[in-house]
């Protein structure tokens, strides 16, 4: 929800027009915020290559990351749980590690006087995940010899990358 407020108002859709878009839109259980300095977002898109138009130098990195903050305070006030976390000179894991801890007090606060079973289906389906979660290069760390790997270890983070 975030990438659309954020990447379509780069595109010059009025705000107005992405929230009735959005309207209609489940919330999110959680909305998770990864930032970096501007200089360092440059820095890592000039080593690594552009992944799409926006990423075009410092100027739209400025742009971009003062866009996701909005969006953070946005989303917050308007009830959505933010986890907003400042990647500059973190370690990949580090961030990995206090994302899933934040995505497992979220199942937790969202099972808690249920029955469980939105928990144990959770725990059936991706045995292992909690507190470790998957990134590129950690599946390792994930996988267990007598089960599959989880499906989460497929998912992109490519703000790491």
């Amino acid at each position: 929800m975030a990438s659309s407020y954020v990447l379509q108002q780069m595109d010059g859709v009025p705000l107005p027009f992405i929230e009735s878009l959005n309207g209609h839109a489940d919330r999110p259980d959680l909305a998770v915020m990864l930032l970096t300095d501007a200089a360092e977002a440059a820095a890592r898109v000039a080593a690594r290559g552009a992944h799409d138009r926006f990423q075009a130098g410092i100027s739209t990195s400025r742009i971009e990351a003062r866009m996701y903050r909005d969006a953070a305070s946005y989303l917050a006030g308007r009830g959505v749980p933010v986890l907003t976390i400042d990647t500059t000179r973190r370690d990949p894991r580090g961030v990995v590690e206090q994302v899933a801890e934040r995505i497992a007090e979220r199942i937790t606060e969202n099972t808690q006087g249920a029955s469980g079973q939105e928990a144990t289906a959770y725990a059936a389906a991706c045995p292992g995940a909690l507190p470790v979660w998957c990134a590129p290069g950690m599946a390792a760390d994930h996988e267990h010899e007598d089960r599959p790997p989880c499906p989460i270890a497929t998912s992109s983070m490519s703000t790491f990358s």
